[in-house]
């Protein structure tokens, strides 16, 4: 960090003690709200993180500067309280994209070194299906609870995919079965829909 310099970490989170960034129970960080000159404005709910080459980060616009925070770190002061200088915060199973509080400890560089030799050369030698690629969105959950509710006909895809924070074509392949093979819950092309007491069903595949 440059001298003089505020603590991106600490600005981030400051934005969502305002209540223009949201902090999920999965660990997940949404833009609620955004300043737009002297004003401030509601804009629908959205994911906040981007894709580094190895996290996810969050960035936002503070007096003209603009600041980029890992988000597992703005999760751990969020939950946790500051970090201590010298300190970091590790993934627990090694997927540096699932920032859920449960899966994240502050450690040592020391020991954070060594859980990378130990856990993360095995996570890197097995198959990165799911939630454990680093380039998915979701959990292996959410991909379930997707389909489910998809299945039971009160939900749109594009409502889906407004409600996880991904595309309407990631629902779309999802629910197909292209995307996310190996996870569970129905899948089907869905073109054909039934009702059944007023209310409409999908058909799932024998």
């Amino acid at each position: 960090m440059e001298m003089g310099k505020p603590d991106p970490t600490s600005v981030v989170h400051e934005i969502v003690l305002l209540g223009h960034l949201e902090i999920d129970q999965e660990g997940r960080v949404w833009r609620v709200m955004e300043r737009r000159g002297q004003s401030v404005f509601a804009v629908p709910r959205r994911r906040a993180e981007h894709r580094s080459p190895h996290y996810l980060q969050v960035r936002v616009m503070v007096g003209g500067v603009r600041y980029h925070a890992c988000a597992h770190r703005v999760v751990w002061v969020h939950h946790n309280g500051p970090i201590p200088h010298g300190m970091e915060i590790n993934h627990i199973n090694g997927v540096k994209t699932d920032n859920r509080p449960a899966n994240l400890e502050m450690v040592t560089r020391s020991k954070n070194v060594k859980h990378a030799v130990r856990v993360l050369k095995v996570a890197r030698a097995a198959n990165q299906y799911g939630q454990k690629n680093h380039a998915a969105k979701l959990t292996d959950a959410e991909v379930e609870a997707i389909r489910a509710e998809y299945v039971a006909g009160q939900v749109t895809q594009k409502s889906i995919a407004e409600r996880f924070g991904v595309s309407h074509q990631s629902v779309s392949k999802i629910l197909r079965g292209d995307r996310r093979k190996l996870q569970g819950g129905p899948t089907g092309d869905w073109t054909a829909n039934r009702y059944r007491g007023g209310l409409r069903v999908r058909e799932v595949p024998s």
